[in-house]
């Protein structure tokens, strides 16, 4: 459902079966707009700099899309493009209480800091946690793209997890506009060089071993409210 004036968050239901139960499982998909923000004047813009900020009336509409029963989602996905933990004026607090109160709210998929990373939000004891899955850039070394999926357990209905796992785009794919496979390789390797030379100076550059380690999970969810 495209929210009425179309500014850029909006909710998707899709539904699919249990392959061991032949149960209807409804999924709803939420994005978020996390740069909600344009900033009137130069002091504005170097306060806000590049972190996230969520309008009163986007998390209002939020809050619609979490109680709306038309129709009722068994599991919410939640994606943005900043973490929780990098909105201004307390936006990334409110939004993690909004996500943690609702149980069926399984993860919030983001990114922005360009280091993959899942980080666990917990809702108390013998409660599945809220899963804060952060991508890293693809420009970004070691370069890694992230495949989400969410299975199922075929001995407990209502036990699923979402697997996330790392891949890296092959030396063969084309990269480069023009040009023979024997041109691609040298542009894509200078492409990597020119990359793994700016992580390093900024921080963000990670050791494909410290890579896979902090992006690749097998994350417990659940059908179940408590």
């Amino acid at each position: 459902m495209l929210c009425s004036d179309a500014k850029g968050y909006y909710a998707v239901d899709m539904a699919t079966d249990h392959t061991a139960s032949g149960r209807r499982i409804n999924i709803r998909l939420i994005a978020l707009l996390t740069s909600d923000s344009l900033p009137t004047d130069k002091g504005e813009a170097l306060s806000i700099r590049s972190r996230g900020y969520l309008k009163e009336r986007q998390l209002e509409w939020l809050a619609q899309q979490l109680a709306r029963t038309d129709p009722e989602p068994d599991l919410i996905l939640v994606a943005g493009h900043h973490p929780i933990g990098s909105f201004m004026k307390g936006g990334g607090e409110r939004l993690r209480r909004m996500l943690t109160a609702d149980p069926r709210v399984i993860a919030y998929v983001t990114g922005h800091t360009h280091v993959n990373e899942i980080r666990r939000h917990s809702r108390g004891t013998g409660r599945p946690p809220l899963w804060e899955i952060v991508a890293g850039s693809t420009l970004g070394y070691p370069q890694f793209g992230l495949l989400v999926e969410l299975m199922e357990n075929a001995t407990d209905f209502d036990e699923y997890y979402i697997r996330v796992r790392t891949f890296r785009q092959d030396l063969g794919d084309s990269v480069c506009p023009t040009g023979t496979a024997n041109e691609e390789l040298p542009c894509l390797a200078q492409r990597a060089r020119l990359g793994a030379k700016a992580d390093t100076s900024d921080g963000a550059w990670r050791s494909d071993s410290e890579a896979v380690a902090a992006a690749n999970g097998m994350l417990r969810v659940s059908l179940k409210s408590n």
